[in-house]
């Protein structure tokens, strides 16, 4: 008689994503793929990767029985870093994006857990919003915030042609935050650079240091199954 294989398998970690106002599935413009690095752990730890709305969800196989039920079958490595990038599918999604304007051919957005950016409950991996400077230069797209309100710039300006976040003209109120310059960094500042194409490297640390809510395991080492926000501002 053949042996009942049984699996289990709970969740490793979300990657939501949101375009604000835009109501769809964003998995039909974006692509989420693995570095070279990260296809090794997905085998070594025995994880999936499933496609829910606007959603990539990780698995990974769990024990299914007595005091270790929930906890990875091969255990996670502290430090153990899964990275993704991000790439379109097509044009005019960027376009309709705040990012449309941003130097993709110099720099690449990199968004990361170890960030802590939790306005409302969401738990965001973009960094939170830069404060407001007449000094500093602002393309279309650009977010700021300023006396506790935020803002998404309609216009560009500079030190040299200056505007307030009050010229309804060049700024425009925002409620719920995302992706600004302020994840910007050189591509050549990456460990492993990425493809020319891609706009966007996300890390997931496994790492019991980083704030709470954003981390893998509880204290039990068990999955705390973690859903992270990517969210994107709409272009006007």
């Amino acid at each position: 008689m053949m042996e009942q294989l049984i699996l289990k398998y709970r969740i490793l970690f979300n990657l939501q994503f949101d375009l604000s106002g835009f109501k769809n599935d964003l998995n039909q413009y974006l692509t989420v793929s693995p570095d070279e690095k990260t296809k090794e752990l997905i085998s070594w730890y025995r994880t999936l990767t499933k496609k829910q709305k606007s959603t990539s969800t990780y698995l990974i196989e769990t024990e299914f029985e007595g005091l270790d039920d929930g906890k990875a079958k091969v255990s996670l490595e502290n430090n153990e870093k899964f990275t993704y990038q991000v790439k379109i599918k097509s044009e005019d999604f960027l376009k309709n994006t705040n990012i449309s304007h941003y130097d993709f051919v110099n720099k690449v957005l990199f968004v990361s857990n170890t960030t802590v950016n939790k306005p409302g409950g969401e738990l965001l991996l973009s960094q939170p919003l830069e404060s407001y400077s007449a000094s500093n230069e602002y393309k279309r797209g650009y977010l700021a915030t300023s006396g506790g309100l935020n803002y998404k710039a309609l216009l560009p300006s500079n030190n040299l042609d200056s505007h307030v976040v009050t010229e309804t003209d060049f700024w425009k109120p925002i409620i719920k935050i995302g992706v600004s310059q302020a994840d910007l960094v050189d591509r050549t500042s990456l460990v492993v650079p990425p493809d020319l194409d891609t706009l966007m490297v996300i890390d997931i640390q496994n790492d019991l240091t980083i704030d709470v809510d954003y981390r893998l395991l509880d204290g039990s080492l068990k999955m705390t199954e973690v859903n992270y926000m990517i969210r994107f501002q709409n272009a006007n």
